[in-house]
């Protein structure tokens, strides 16, 4: 299993694996030994000859005080999914279905809101999104993914309400 770290803007978005080494790689894609859900949102400097990254924490993760801080935009919540979300648009598995119509009439997506963690629980339980060629990395949703989606807190280029908090 070979596993990318996701990268824009210099900042760690999110993992990619991949049962054979990328040919097509995309740029944004560096190759590690793993990936840890620790690295989202921290900024990729190198990645050592040991395939090991080093990284820089540019948010300095605050446990917000407001709550709309776990609010996030659709789409950054979407690029958290990293290749299971391009999976799970493509899926006509209902219980993909029913994320999509919950989650894209929505303005914004309340990271905390327990319904949320329901709907990826319900694609966890029923093994979906199903691993797609086109779709390098994607397969069933696992709880270590989900802790990275809902657990990471927002940046704020991912905040559907700017300037809540003051990144560091």
């Amino acid at each position: 299993m070979y596993c990318y770290l996701v990268i824009n803007d210099d900042i760690i978005t999110g993992a990619h694996h991949s049962s054979s080494e990328l040919e097509n790689n995309p740029g944004n894609y560096v190759k590690v030994r793993e990936f840890s859900p620790e690295l989202m949102g921290k900024r990729l400097i190198s990645v050592n000859e040991e395939l090991e990254p080093l990284v820089e924490d540019v948010t300095q993760p605050v446990v917000p005080e407001d709550p709309r801080c776990w609010w996030i935009d659709v789409g950054p919540f979407y690029d958290r999914f990293g290749a299971d979300a391009l999976a799970i648009a493509a899926s006509d598995h209902g219980a993909c279905r029913a994320v999509q119509t919950l989650t894209g009439v929505r303005k914004y997506i309340d990271l905390k809101d327990p319904r949320i963690g329901q709907m990826i629980d319900m694609l966890i339980a029923v093994q979906q999104p199903a691993a797609q060629a086109f779709a390098p990395g994607s397969g069933p949703m696992t709880a270590a993914k989900k802790a990275a989606i809902l657990d990471t807190p927002t940046a704020e280029r991912e905040r559907h309400v700017k300037g809540l908090v003051q990144d560091a």
